[in-house]
């Protein structure tokens, strides 16, 4: 989670159609109020910006919106930084189908749920078939595009 990026910007840049906004990486900074005084010192024009956040890199969606920030944004990634790579996106998956939401609940507690039940393997011992050996697989059925014109004319009386 060392990659985790924010693009910073504000309404008042928005309302002016300034373009742009200044990139965080968010591994330098320990809280959200650290964060929020470096975005601050980068609009020294405006008393009391309004943050928008234009784009975001490796970090979960739930957790930021483009007119807020996850209160617990840096917790969370703390704690997805403890489960590996390969892991942490069939976690999110697992949250999402489950109805968890990391951007409120407690993220250890449901990581060391998740790893109780899948271990560390998170996908399945068996890879799925490849579509070159999938048993529905016909040339046949991939010839007729090439007569997709004949078979639908509108000639047909």
């Amino acid at each position: 989670m060392n990659t985790a990026a924010l693009c910073v910007t504000t309404q008042r840049r928005l309302d002016r159609h300034e373009t742009g906004g200044y990139w965080f990486r968010l591994s330098e900074y320990s809280d959200m109020a650290e964060l929020h005084t470096a975005c601050a010192r980068c609009f020294p024009e405006e008393r009391v910006p309004q943050f928008r956040f234009l784009e975001w890199l490796d970090i979960p969606d739930e957790l930021v919106r483009e007119d807020r920030l996850s209160s617990n944004l840096f917790e969370v990634l703390d704690a997805l930084s403890e489960i590996d790579e390969e892991n942490r996106e069939h976690f999110l998956y697992w949250c999402r189908q489950n109805g968890y939401d990391i951007a409120t609940d407690d993220v250890g507690e449901l990581a060391t749920r998740y790893l109780s039940i899948y271990g560390d393997r998170a996908s399945p011992e068996e890879e799925p078939p490849d579509e070159e050996d999938s048993p529905y697989r016909s040339d046949y059925w991939f010839d007729m595009k090439r007569y997709a014109t004949d078979i639908f004319n509108d000639d047909y009386d």
